[in-house]
């Protein structure tokens, strides 16, 4: 229906679903057996949720087969503030971490200097605020996240997916700014489970064994981990 014969696949997810839980990747093959399966998540997730069917919207997009490599994210979130038409303000760039090797149940965000350098210059600025113009134009203002995800070429790909928040950049941004504070230079940041899915029942017990193994971030070794109850 594209009328483009380089697009074989379609990426499919619900709007319910902003890490993409409940999400397909659908051909002309798979089609038939593959949409069963997404309307049969889509009745869960609603039941669960309490919501109603006609609140489902589905997001459609070409599928982009990624570029497999460790140097940097898969996918990433670019966080800017609009503040005008004209004015727009870089917040963070994110890397967005997941639990599982399909990309599907996201746990938190990595923030470095590097990623952050690599991102723009490898997008360019100039294209980011065009795209940024757009919502711009429409009329909005504040926080908007816009995800990318590295394609076959090894570049960062725009996907049809933004959100008018901070989202998973709030966590890891706060911190920083936090840390910043208190006098200390934070290069890298990876935040983890802040939806509250790590548990430790005894975290005075955790925060003795961390230092016991030398893995607790303190200002006299800046480099660990660092709980929050």
């Amino acid at each position: 229906q594209t009328g483009k014969d380089n697009i074989k696949e379609f990426y499919i997810k619900s709007n319910m679903d902003a890490a993409g839980e409940v999400s397909v990747v659908l051909n002309k093959t798979n089609f038939s057996s593959r949409l069963g399966i997404l309307k049969k998540e889509i009745e869960l997730k609603v039941t669960r949720m309490e919501r109603a069917d006609s609140s489902v919207l589905l997001l459609v997009q070409p599928y982009i087969q990624s570029f497999v490599s460790d140097e940097f994210p898969h996918s990433i979130g670019i966080t800017y503030n609009i503040l005008n038409k004209n004015r727009f303000k870089a917040l963070a760039v994110i890397g967005q971490v997941y639990e599982d090797a399909t990309y599907q149940t996201f746990i938190g965000s990595y923030m470095s200097d590097l990623l952050t350098d690599h991102v723009l210059n490898s997008i360019g600025k100039e294209k980011i605020k065009k795209l940024l113009g757009l919502f711009a134009g429409r009329g909005y203002r504040g926080p908007i996240n816009l995800d990318a995800v590295r394609n076959h070429k090894n570049e960062y790909h725009f996907i049809y997916d933004c959100n008018p928040r901070l989202g998973g950049t709030f966590p890891g941004l706060i911190l920083k700014k936090a840390f910043e504070k208190q006098g200390l230079c934070i290069n890298r940041l990876m935040t983890l489970g802040y939806r509250g899915r790590i548990i430790y029942p005894d975290l005075k017990a955790k925060l003795d064994q961390l230092k016991a193994l030398g893995l607790l971030f303190t200002r006299q070794d800046p480099k660990g981990l660092y709980l929050i109850p």
